[in-house]
């Protein structure tokens, strides 16, 4: 019997939670649209759509609207065939688990918004009235390095 060789993709029973959709995927908004310039944008991370319709980075002042979340990046074979990447447009009525957060104490309720932090597209509390008028999500479980969002 031959020996065959198997890649190590690590332990496949670790959670992922870089975008799970709990609730709402069937009737959500999912187009590819085209990136705007060389970036990188992975599964989860939050970016802005341009009026030409396609993708960037989300800013670090983070008052981004609309704001869109990448469902699969620029990290899939098909993203790098033909350099667009697919994203929810409209998550409204979606909730999803996520650990893409910034550091920092949340509340059930607390309203989430789209900042560039550390490079990429992360959410984080909206505390000015300004913020929350921009708000993509709202908190409705806080996990062990998760949150579970209700997405607006």
């Amino acid at each position: 019997m031959a020996t065959q060789i198997v890649p190590d993709v690590g332990d496949i029973r670790a959670q992922d939670n870089a975008l799970k959709v709990l609730r709402g995927f069937e009737t959500s908004h999912r187009n590819d649209r085209k990136l705007n310039g060389v970036i990188t944008l992975v599964r989860g991370e939050w970016a802005k759509r341009n009026n030409d319709g396609t993708v960037q980075k989300v800013s670090a002042g983070g008052l981004e609207s609309p704001a869109v979340l990448v469902f699969r990046g620029t990290e899939g074979y098909d993203s790098k065939a033909t350099g667009q990447v697919t994203v929810f447009e409209n998550p409204s009525s979606m909730i999803i688990r996520t650990d893409n957060f910034s550091a920092a104490s949340y509340n059930v309720g607390d309203l989430l918004l789209a900042k560039l932090v550390g490079g990429k597209g992360t959410l984080v509390k909206a505390a000015t009235a300004g913020e929350q008028a921009v708000a993509v999500a709202r908190v409705s479980t806080v996990g062990d390095g998760y949150m579970d969002l209700d997405l607006l």
